[in-house]
């Protein structure tokens, strides 16, 4: 289809004795060194799409808002938002009060939920949620999809009815059925060609 596909890695508690903190700086950075090093890397840093899973759905969010999160440098900080956003069974609220495991985020609960630091113009999302979700509960999904659309901004949220957390894992089919939505959002945005 085109496409160059780019896998950043991430720091994690179990492996670096790190904090969310830091993953979200990572995902920041990620995305600033790709859209820095884009002319050697052959690709228009105006057609960016990120995706992530679950925590990394988190970090995707991140690296379409401007706010600068506790724990990350404005230097490394994205140079433009993505072209779109790509979720499945993403964390997007982390508040103390509704978010997913707040005390793993300690003080910065609600200063790293993106739910709660959306900026007014954010990138076109795809989101895919089951709704028997018991690791992020699919409210998570149906917040941030309401909030985007109240604001103005183009959201899309894929409800897999019966879906865990690894849908794609219990429903198969959801692997292929998951790819064309891909595309077809890819097509809208005028980011995909489709298959040559």
């Amino acid at each position: 289809l085109g496409f160059m596909g780019i896998a950043p890695d991430y720091r994690t508690h179990e492996r670096f004795k790190t904090t969310p903190l830091e993953a979200v700086a990572d995902a920041r950075a990620a995305l600033r060194w790709v859209q820095a090093n884009s002319a050697a890397l052959g690709i228009d840093p105006a057609k960016v799409i990120v995706g992530g899973n679950s925590a990394g759905g988190h970090l995707a969010l991140w690296t379409a808002l401007s706010t600068t999160p506790p724990g990350s440098s404005l230097n490394e900080a994205p140079l433009q938002k993505p072209a779109g956003l790509i979720l499945f069974s993403a964390v997007s609220d982390t508040s103390m009060l509704s978010g997913y495991t707040p005390r793993r985020f300690g003080d910065h609960a609600t200063a790293l939920s993106p739910l709660h630091q959306l900026d007014e113009k954010m990138p076109p999302v795809l989101a895919f949620h089951g709704d028997a979700d018991k690791t992020v509960p699919y409210s998570q999904a149906v917040a941030l999809h309401e909030k985007l659309l109240a604001s103005g901004n183009r959201s899309e949220l894929i409800t897999v009815p019966g879906g865990s957390h690894s849908f794609s894992s219990q429903f198969p089919e959801w692997k292929n059925k998951g790819r064309e939505y891909v595309l077809k959002f890819l097509k809208e945005l005028q980011l995909s060609a489709g298959k040559r």
